[in-house]
């Protein structure tokens, strides 16, 4: 291969890599003509991506409307606090989708009551305003919807009214605004000239010949990148393809799209149009992922109902599986033709496990993920007395903290090859299990936990779904990282377990939760027990779910990023370190009153890792800064 084919190779292969990688300018790459004169592997993007369907072409008033909502900030959901409840409930308002492009009901009301104000009218709407624009226009879409009110327009037109009152009214003390600006240039023609830009390179890679099985590999690899990423910004440009957004694909953009592209807002509306993106927009995870940092060499346990390693937000990085309820499926005794009829077959999945796997490989997406099995999603064919009682879910969840114990010694001795395990993620605990016991006297799984941690091992668990005052075991056990789940503005949701527990032998009081994580409607993989996800959209791919449940993965993957960091300097963290640098480097509760609690707040991972390399690191690497970066603008909550 010449000179002009590696350096060809060079260019294509410049979006495969992470932005902090790239030396220099790269060459200048000839413009060729689209569509490609060459053949593509036509189930490459299928395989990438979980498939997708044609859809139908969305009309230009759709993706006008669509358009427009896009470039002032606002993304496919909007989280907003209920006008009418003293108490601020959090709401979730669908806008618009992208697989057709098509506004919503509410997302065309908003459209059609924005659109003869001027710029300097709608930048100037502030957050309440907005809410209760959303809540009226949802009252008016409802209406619209009933039959009963087609014969009476009274109500709409009382609504209408409501709307041009409320965007007329101007309280000087309101002034938070809500970002709805427009930027210097849209979100779609930044997306339009990304997509040019892939398609040059993609044809220059593919033509460029393969001499050795390196170079093929090589190509074959970056192809594969840049066809994915492709596939997705056309999606996003709502081309009639239909593709389904997942979060691995997320992840390619950010590391290969340069930050200055995008204003605060476009990446924050871009996010927010991916399953998990408001999560991992909160977080901000793609200022580790710009610095290489998403948990490559990274083990995590995740001892849950099951995961099916099929669905495309899942993908690959299942890479073992361990299952402590097949002894349940048992069979029942040959008929006198030899038939034997099975009580169900045992399976590795779960619609729990799939969904909390999906939210731990979203946030570190290079890190390795092993399914353990200790739950079941009751099959409608387990009769009654072959389901588990409590006795039997505990040993199974034993079983399972004891088979990652067993992993990591056999690999200590030199028993078994690999790599030990990292981080055990548990979405579970024990009802009503709230007594504080310490010493000798924990109980069966607590003593289980500490006994992990003291090996090393980092062990996340959910706190529990019962309120102020409850906390569920092993959440209890002083050397877990206990969460709890946070809504959409950084409060203590409504249902999250939290308390103070008393620690017998050091006479002390610790909190429950040790830190906060996004907990309510998060939306990541929806299950299908018949493994049917070809052809599925973004929407019928993933659904929303809330508890601690949810929040306990984010915070696994968030620890998983820390410690792929801290390897990254050299450094070794323990369980302990890890616990301090997750609450040290938090933010506070919104709302709470600081004197309290003394536990942790919402989690912060570029904090935590700029905190673990001023503490641990080395002096001489280069620090990911704790504050966010100054953008152009920025956008509603």
């Amino acid at each position: 291969m010449n000179t002009r084919h590696l350096s060809l190779l060079a260019v294509a292969a410049l979006l495969a890599l992470p932005a902090a990688s790239r030396a220099q300018t790269p060459p200048d790459v000839p413009e060729m003509p689209f569509p490609f004169p060459f053949p593509l592997d036509p189930d490459l993007l299928s395989k990438l991506v979980g498939g997708g369907k044609k859809s139908a072409a969305p009309g230009p008033d759709s993706v006008a409307a669509v358009h427009y909502l896009q470039n002032r900030g606002l993304p496919p959901a909007v989280f907003m606090i209920d006008p009418a409840d003293a108490a601020g409930k959090p709401i979730r308002v669908e806008l618009y989708d992208t697989a057709p492009s098509s506004p919503t009901p509410v997302g065309r009301a908003l459209f059609d009551s924005l659109q003869p104000l001027s710029d300097a009218q709608v930048r100037e709407i502030s957050k309440k305003k907005l809410y209760v624009l959303l809540s009226l226009l949802k009252d008016l879409a409802a209406a619209d919807a009933k039959p009963s009110t087609q014969a009476f327009p009274e109500q709409r037109d009382a609504i209408r009214n409501r709307v041009r009152q409320v965007l007329a009214m101007d309280i000087p003390a309101d002034r938070d605004f809500a970002g709805l600006g427009t930027d210097p240039k849209a979100l779609e023609t930044a997306i339009a000239e990304r997509r040019a830009l892939i398609d040059t390179l993609l044809l220059a890679a593919q033509a460029l010949p393969e001499d050795t099985p390196e170079l093929k590999t090589v190509k074959q690899g970056t192809l594969a990148r840049l066809q994915e990423e492709l596939g997705q910004l056309k999606t996003l440009s709502f081309d009639a393809d239909g593709k389904p957004l997942i979060p691995q694909s997320l992840f390619h953009i950010v590391q290969s799209l340069p930050e200055s592209s995008l204003t605060e807002r476009q990446w924050r509306t871009l996010f927010y149009t991916y399953p998990m993106g408001r999560s991992l927009w909160e977080l901000r995870v793609d200022r580790l992922w710009r610095g290489q940092v998403s948990g490559k060499g990274i083990r995590i346990a995740i001892l849950d109902t099951g995961i099916d390693r099929e669905h495309p937000s899942i993908g690959s990085a299942v890479t073992d599986a361990a299952n402590f309820t097949s002894h349940r499926y048992t069979e029942e005794a040959k008929t006198e033709s030899g038939v034997v009829h099975k009580i169900g077959e045992p399976d590795f999945r779960g619609e729990h496990g799939s969904h909390v796997a999906s939210t731990v490989h979203s946030i570190a997406p290079d890190a390795q993920i092993l399914n353990i099995k200790v739950l079941d999603e009751e099959a409608d064919n387990i009769p009654e007395e072959l389901k588990h009682d409590m006795t039997q879910t505990i040993t199974a969840i034993y079983d399972g903290l004891d088979y990652v114990l067993k992993y990591n010694q056999a690999i200590a001795a030199g028993i078994q090859r690999g790599e030990p395990i990292n981080v055990v993620s548990m979405s579970l605990g024990l009802p009503n299990s709230n007594t504080a016991v310490g010493g000798s006297a924990r109980d069966l799984l607590s003593r289980k936990v500490k006994e992990l941690a003291d090996a090393g091992v980092i062990v996340v668990v959910a706190a529990g779904n019962e309120g102020n005052e409850t906390a569920r075991r092993p959440g209890l056990e002083a050397t877990a990282v206990t969460v709890g789940a946070a809504d959409f503005f950084g409060r203590k949701a409504s249902f999250s377990s939290n308390r103070s527990v008393t620690d017998p032998d050091s006479r002390t009081l610790y909190d429950i939760p040790t830190v906060w994580a996004p907990g309510h409607d998060i939306w990541a993989a929806k299950y299908d027990s018949k493994g049917k996800y070809e052809g599925k959209t973004t929407t019928e791919l993933h659904q929303y779910m809330s508890g601690t449940s949810m929040a306990t993965p984010h915070v696994a993957g968030v620890v998983a990023l820390l410690l792929d960091a801290a390897k990254r300097e050299g450094v070794t963290l323990t369980p302990a370190q890890v616990q301090g640098l997750l609450k040290d480097s938090s933010s506070p509760l919104s709302g709470e009153n600081p004197y309290a609690r003394l536990g942790g707040g919402n989690i912060d991972p570029s904090r935590a890792v700029a905190m673990m390399r001023e503490r641990y690191g080395r002096q001489s690497v280069a620090r990911i800064p704790a504050e966010a970066p100054k953008f152009a603008s920025a956008g509603p909550n």
